[in-house]
């Protein structure tokens, strides 16, 4: 799945809300606090981590790879 945002990054949790893996907020920062949100690979464990355009976030078999104007 591709996202597109608009600017130059999103938030991980927002991310993951918008992308429809957590269905809120609060579920989104437990997901990431339980270290099983990926990105680009690597375990990611920062709520607020700055996801920019060409990167890849991954949920067991879920990917999502964020587009987008990068400033």
């Amino acid at each position: 799945m591709n996202i597109e945002i608009r600017g130059e990054y999103i938030e991980l949790n927002k991310l993951l809300k918008l992308s429809d893996i957590a269905s809120t907020g609060g579920i989104a920062g437990e997901m990431i606090a339980e270290g099983i949100i990926f990105v680009d690979g690597d375990q990611e464990l920062r709520k607020k981590r700055k996801i920019y355009p060409g990167m890849i976030v991954s949920f067991e078999d879920q990917e999502v790879t964020v587009t987008g104007e990068s400033a």
